[in-house]
């Protein structure tokens, strides 16, 4: 089933996900996909990572929700695992990379950033995240309405500052 998307539709009709596995079209062409039984409790803040992701590129899929005690990672961006992480401050990206690699086993990763931080700040956690966790191959990195991806390969040229100043503009 294809449809434009409103997300304010999407809260207001939730019961339209738990039966139909939706694709949504943004005008830039790219997809959302939500799959119905995925996690309730995180599809608000989930599709809306998802949508800004969409906006950007990509083509995202909001994964059905596994009862297991391992946090099972919620979105396939462009056929890949990720998982979304919203830390609340720079420095806690280090740490919040281990998570998703030693918990989940994933090599890539969502940062939801909710408040303007500095670059620098963002450049200092992700160059940590990098150097310490030699399984990363990409973060993408979510401001508003602008998505990021930092590689390994901008980290290992010294570019990630570069790409960070993307969020603000």
């Amino acid at each position: 089933m294809k449809a434009i998307h409103n997300s304010r539709a999407l809260r207001r009709y939730p019961q339209l996900i738990a039966n139909h596995l939706l694709r949504y079209i943004f005008e830039s062409y790219s997809q959302l996909g939500i799959h119905k039984n995925a996690d309730r409790r995180d599809l608000a803040h989930n599709t809306s990572i998802g949508e800004t992701l969409g906006k950007n590129g990509y083509a995202v899929e909001i994964r059905e929700h596994l009862e297991d005690s391992t946090p099972n990672p919620e979105l396939m961006i462009n056929g890949v695992l990720s998982d979304v992480k919203s830390p609340k401050l720079a420095y806690s990206l280090d740490s919040r990379l281990q998570s998703a690699i030693n918990r989940q086993g994933l090599n890539n990763v969502v940062f939801e950033v909710t408040k303007r931080e500095s670059v620098d700040a963002l450049t200092k956690g992700l160059k940590r995240g990098f150097h310490n966790r030699s399984k990363i191959e990409w973060v993408d990195v979510v401001f508003g309405e602008t998505a990021v991806r930092i590689t390994r390969a901008m980290y290992e040229r010294g570019v990630i500052s570069k790409e960070l100043q993307k969020l603000y503009k």
